[in-house]
Parts: structure tokens; sequence; C-alpha cells
């Protein structure tokens, strides 16, 4: 069965580093097995159809680009519905306007259950922090660069593999897969 994907790469066209151009990129996708491929901006994040399974999909890609580039790249897909179950679940409903530059989804590469969550030791931060199942919202009252609990703090204490991206992107990679 056909499904819309959402590609979340991590760590490609960062400082310089790692660079793929979109329009690369959306040939690699469409030579893997994905349709109507679409790129947001130079930030690692995709959209397309595909009927391939989502793992064998994620293997795929990530091989993909590693023949091409000659460097690993952790391939994260999310099916659309999952992308709006995120948004329609915003803990922070207080946020609004500008706030919303604060907000970050931390996308894990597996579910973290309530006890695993709960054990987990937090330094002191004035953020927030919020897990659903794949997914950690991060509320950054002070911003991304300055937190104590990003990407890595995730990473390192849930030994996960992770990518985050702001509320903003989100938002674009949701109206992106509605079009396509």
């Amino acid at each position: 069965m056909k499904m819309k994907y959402a590609a979340l790469l991590r760590g490609i066209n960062v400082g310089g580093h790692r660079k793929i151009k979109m329009e690369d990129l959306r040939d690699l996708f469409e030579k893997a097995g994905c349709e109507s491929v679409r790129t947001y901006l130079q930030s690692g994040n995709a959209v397309f159809w595909s009927e391939l399974e989502k793992t064998d999909l994620e293997s795929r890609l990530s091989d993909a680009i590693k023949n091409r580039y000659g460097f690993d790249v952790w391939v994260l897909l999310r099916p659309e519905s999952r992308i709006n179950q995120l948004l329609a679940n915003n803990p922070f409903p207080q946020i609004e306007g500008d706030e919303f530059k604060k907000l970050y989804t931390i996308h894990l590469d597996q579910n973290i259950d309530d006890a695993r969550w709960a054990s987990l030791k937090f330094p002191e931060t004035v953020d927030e922090a919020i897990c659903d199942l794949d997914c950690i919202y991060l509320f950054c009252k002070t911003g991304y660069g300055k937190t104590k609990i990003g990407n890595l703090f995730f990473e390192k204490k849930l030994k996960v593999q992770a990518t985050a991206r702001n509320w903003r992107t989100l938002n674009a990679i949701a109206n992106m897969l509605q079009e396509i």
C-alpha cells in the first residue's frame, strides 16, 4: 500500500559539513523507490510517497547516501499520520506567537515507555521536556542553543538515535505532505 512519509535526515548541511544538494537528494530518493519527492530548504527533510516498507526504506535510503557521498546519515521516516498526530498532541497549549520559536520535537528511533522516561535524571534547567512515545517535545525557554537537554542529551541518556526539528519545520513538513 502506498504511504506518505516524511524523511528526517540527521546532520546534513550543518555548518558546511556533510553537504548534500536537495536536487541530488530528491534524485537519490526517487532511485530508491520514492515518488513525488519534495524537500524542505537545505535542512535534510523530504516528503514523498512509497509502497516500500518503512524500515527497509530507511535502510535503503541511508545506504544510498553512504554509497553516493561516502558518509553515514541516519534516516528516520515518519508516516504522515504520525506527523499530524505530533502537531495535534502539542503538550504546550500556552505557547503562542514568537514563543513557538522555542518549541522543538526530538524524534527518536524507538518508543520510550513511562518507566524509562521517569528514570531519566535531568540537569537543573528551566527548559521543559515531555515524551510522547517516539518523540520528545522540548520547550527551550532560553533557546535551543543554550539548552542542557537537547538532542545529544537524550541520545546519551536514553541510548537512542535522535534528530530535532523546530516547530515551524514540523508544520512545514505537514503542509508539504498534504500537498503531494
